[in-house]
């Protein structure tokens, strides 16, 4: 395993740790069991906003150079809430300046995605998003970047959560591209 996929592994991992202590004052002390989303255009509650949700992100594979890992969004409140479309991500650098936006797509390396959708959220369950990347170093001709920390604003959302990458990946500029929520990529 190379350097670079063993960093952004641990990576990952601390991200997932670090957004569960950002989350553990305000999280029920019982583990709640996690129910799978609804995708309909119908359904009720409201939608879901960044306080209500605690957000975790999955191992990352790769293949080629290319990179993908999945961000759960879950409804830690005590009702029913909704989400659809395309969340924020921007990677940013140790001084908080912004190094990328993700790109907005229905296509990657490893699959075309459905168009997005509503999914609807009962309290406990969750919904996630892909999130690709080209992760070869040197990229090219230009330097890597090494972001430092993750923002993410859920979907018709101003707030956002912030989440510290330790060690921070390896991401090739212009490369980050977020994908429709609650979609898996369809081969073929």
């Amino acid at each position: 395993m190379s350097w670079h996929r063993t960093a952004l592994i641990v990576a990952i991992a601390a991200l997932t740790v670090a957004c569960s202590q950002q989350h553990a004052a305000s999280s029920p002390s019982s583990a709640a069991s996690t129910s799978p989303p609804s995708n309909s255009a119908g359904g009720s509650g409201s939608r879901c906003l960044t306080a209500q949700l605690q957000i975790s992100i999955g191992p990352t594979n790769g293949a080629t150079g290319n990179e993908i890992t999945s961000v759960m969004l879950t409804n830690r409140s005590t009702a029913a809430c909704y989400l659809g479309g395309y969340p924020g991500v921007a990677l940013l650098d140790r001084n908080g300046r912004d190094l990328q936006d993700a790109r907005r797509s229905t296509n990657s390396f490893f699959g075309n995605y459905p168009p997005a959708q509503r999914v609807d959220i009962p309290p406990g369950g969750s919904a996630s998003f892909d999130l690709t990347w080209g992760g070869n170093d040197p990229c090219g001709d230009v330097p890597a970047q090494h972001p430092t920390t993750m923002k993410i604003t859920p979907p018709n959302d101003d707030d956002s959560a912030t989440i510290t990458l330790n060690p921070p990946p390896t991401v090739c500029p212009n490369t980050l591209e977020v994908h429709p929520l609650g979609s898996r990529p369809q081969q073929g």
